[in-house]
């Protein structure tokens, strides 16, 4: 091997190698977003888990609702249409047909269609297991359609059927949009036998597909739906960063050979130094600030070309810096909205409250949700909807306190936390923002307004627990009329 081959592997090997190691630190970046995207995959799944149980729920409140009352019993046993119906009728607009029947399955009274009775369901499994069990709570085929079904047996004593009230809600995919919360990155799909309804738009990319529940699923019903995830779009830009960085780097290299070749006959000390830097930073005995000083103390005036190519090092070494810092902010930054994204509020609410249980410190949560933004949506688009996020992300960041912690905590939620804050500063601080969003005054004239939920720490919590009691606090917010702000 000649002395110019070796001089050119003893240069290029740790240049190589320096690339080699950024690549792999933009890799572990990677990483850790898809682990971040599969964080988000989990409480996304876990939403919609519990949005399908909510409206269920529902259907189960309105089906004990319609048949407790002793005017419905006292009308199902005289077979009065008439009163069954205005009963039935009180329900339809939250839920899409209300049914009665007899102990036998003839239908007695159905709405919305008030003159629709007389057929029967005996063999349908639902009436079946509503007789059995009392209760039925899963799918079934109504009318040729697919419908999540509630159904209840009427008792006129303890042992003694009546009927059964039915409550259903047919599966489309303007439910199951509406299931996600008209998430634009997540498609729900129902799947029974043959039948396929999805919310997904034909030509959709999707990414990842999971089930909504698995065997161990208590309610049956939710394996029947699956969740699927288009590809984030800071997912898209840290993949072409790399591709940058990978062409980048070969170009630099090919540049770095063909300028070797013409100074190996130069002085060598130049490069031995280069050589040094560079064999020690890649063995990580010192970080990438040290190797640029490093390198650009080199003495290099009694060689023009080793200027040229340390400047080039140097020059490539600040756009990897460059790079890995744009990477680094993109995956902990909501792309929408510029404030932290769900994965680094989680990180710093478990921080948070793991100081405040080591030191015995205060802290609190709050958690926004956007009045009515799927109203927003559906009336002005999703141009508009996240037009709207947007205002409301600038103004939590503009009127919020250095020390406050703002994200995006998931569609039209936002998370605050307050360290070192007790409830009454925090209420007042959050009755504030509340105020602020309600003055807004966008461009087209929507009126804005947000629901809060407030849950101070307290001695061992976990992040989870503080989590569910400012949850709880917001859905009160909501049932009590929206627009305000509700403490834990």
């Amino acid at each position: 091997m000649t002395l110019r081959t070796k001089l050119l592997l003893i240069t290029l090997t740790p240049f190589l190698i320096i690339t080699l190691v950024q690549l792999l630190s933009i890799q572990r970046i990677i990483t850790k977003l898809e682990y971040s995207m599969a964080d988000d995959r989990a409480s996304d799944l876990t939403d919609v888990e519990r949005n399908l149980l909510n409206l269920m729920r529902d259907m189960d409140y309105a089906s004990i609702n319609l048949s407790r009352p002793r005017e419905i019993r006292n009308a199902l046993e005289r077979a009065d249409n008439e009163i069954l119906y205005d009963w039935s009728s009180s329900f339809i607009g939250k839920f899409d047909t209300v049914i009665f029947t007899d102990q036998n399955g003839i239908v007695i009274s159905r709405a919305p269609d008030e003159f629709r009775f007389g057929d029967m369901l005996r063999e349908m499994h639902y009436f079946k297991k509503a007789v059995e069990s009392e209760i039925y709570l899963g799918t079934a085929v109504l009318d040729e359609h697919h419908h999540l079904v509630a159904a209840r047996r009427i008792d006129k004593y303890t042992d003694l059927p009546l009927g059964v009230a039915i409550v259903a809600v047919r599966i489309t995919p303007d439910l199951l949009r509406e299931l996600t919360r008209h998430r634009s990155d997540l498609y729900l799909t129902y799947r029974q036998n043959d039948t396929v309804i999805s919310s997904a738009l034909p030509g959709s990319e999707i990414h990842f597909t999971a089930a909504i529940g698995d065997e161990n699923t208590e309610q049956a019903f939710l394996r029947l739906f699956e969740l699927s995830f288009a590809l984030g779009e800071n997912y898209r830009s840290l993949k072409i960063l790399e591709q940058r960085l990978i062409i980048a780097s070969i170009v630099t290299a090919l540049s770095v050979i063909a300028a070797l070749i013409l100074v190996l006959r130069l002085q060598f000390q130049p490069y031995t130094r280069m050589a040094t830097a560079l064999l020690s930073y890649s063995e990580e005995n010192q970080n990438l600030k040290k190797l640029q000083k490093q390198l650009s103390r080199i003495d290099t005036t009694k060689s023009t070309e080793a200027d040229k190519i340390i400047s080039s090092i140097l020059e490539l070494l600040s756009v990897i810096e460059t790079d890995i810092s744009h990477i680094e902010q993109i995956a902990s930054k909501d792309t929408l909205t510029g404030l932290n994204n769900r994965r680094t509020m989680d990180l710093i609410l478990k921080s948070e409250v793991e100081r405040c249980n080591k030191l015995d410190l205060n802290m609190t949560l709050a958690i926004l949700d956007i009045d009515h933004f799927k109203s927003v949506n559906d009336t002005y688009g999703h141009q508009t909807g996240d037009a709207v996020l947007k205002i409301i992300g600038g103004l939590l960041g503009a009127n919020s306190r250095s020390s406050d912690h703002i994200g995006r905590w998931g569609g039209e939620e936002f998370l605050i936390i307050c360290p070192n804050t007790g409830l009454d500063k925090s209420s007042a601080f959050v009755e504030k923002l509340r105020k602020v969003i309600q003055g807004a005054k966008p461009e087209n004239g929507i009126k804005l307004t947000g629901s809060f939920g407030i849950s101070e720490f307290r001695k061992d919590d976990s992040a989870a627990s503080i989590l569910e009691r400012a949850d709880r606090a917001l859905y009160r917010a909501k049932e009590e009329g929206r627009n305000r702000v509700v403490i834990e």
